[in-house]
């Protein structure tokens, strides 16, 4: 875990997304929820300094940047949701990733229309901590790729032409048409042992695959600047934050 006392304190955030890139869910949320605990004040600002004085920076002050804000909304989204590519550079080899990153304790989750690259648009629902449906709408036509990462439950498809390739279901979309696919539920709650080694097991990480990764972050917080732009900061700000509290809460 961070901690020192000259750290920049978004800091934190930025090593949640870094943590939830390579797979490390706990890490993720460990280093989101000391964000929002000492470092986020009650108007939603991210404030440079640790205002509960526990020690996570020998900085206590006040002034408000926006990059802190920036980049835990995009911890959630890397959490939630990632479509890098294993080989950058190379156009149209995203692999649309599913919950890659989710935290114990999140175990039900649903979002909906979260951009993938290649603007697709993805939703999904995590029941008892595994996906149970997912669609994605095309945003261009070719090829979709999503990860299995479903802990060997065979997803049920809506239409025909998926195959499986590899660690990789793949389908050819026109843009603007869809597929979706539902998973059987989990019989009863997984212990969190087995649910982290299946999380190791499907995520596969190496230190090579961690440099591929992080080629792809510049790109995803240029994105991000103009999505937030785009859809109004102050009221994704003022949304993100009171449900980052709340869970920190429900510890």
């Amino acid at each position: 875990m961070l901690r020192n006392i000259h750290l920049a304190i978004y800091s934190f955030s930025w090593m949640s997304a870094l943590r939830a890139r390579v797979g490390d869910a706990e890490s993720a949320v460990r280093h989101l929820d000391i964000f929002v605990k000492a470092f986020i004040v009650r108007n939603g600002f991210h404030v440079n300094g640790d205002q509960t004085r526990s020690g996570y920076s020998g900085m206590t002050y006040r002034p408000f940047t926006l990059e802190g804000n920036f980049a835990a909304l995009q911890a959630v989204h890397e959490m939630l949701l990632q479509s890098w590519s294993p080989t950058p550079g190379q156009q149209d080899t995203e692999i649309i990733r599913i919950f890659p990153a989710m935290p114990w304790r999140w175990r039900d989750a649903t979002f909906s229309d979260l951009r993938a690259e290649g603007g697709h648009r993805v939703s999904a629902t995590r029941e008892n901590n595994a996906t149970t449906w997912f669609r994605i709408v095309a945003g261009k036509d070719g090829a979709i790729r999503v990860r299995d990462n479903f802990g060997g439950r065979r997803p049920q498809w809506d239409r025909d032409g998926v195959r499986k390739t590899g660690d990789n279901f793949e389908v050819s979309l026109r843009k603007g048409e869809s597929i979706q696919a539902t998973l059987p539920k989990p019989r009863r709650r997984m212990s969190r042992n087995r649910w982290c080694s299946r999380r190791r097991a499907a995520f596969r990480w190496t230190p090579a695959t961690a440099m591929t990764q992080m080629q792809g972050e510049a790109v995803a917080t240029k994105s991000l600047v103009v999505i937030m732009v785009a859809l109004g900061i102050r009221e994704r700000i003022r949304w993100l934050c009171p449900c980052l509290s709340k869970s920190a809460e429900g510890q």
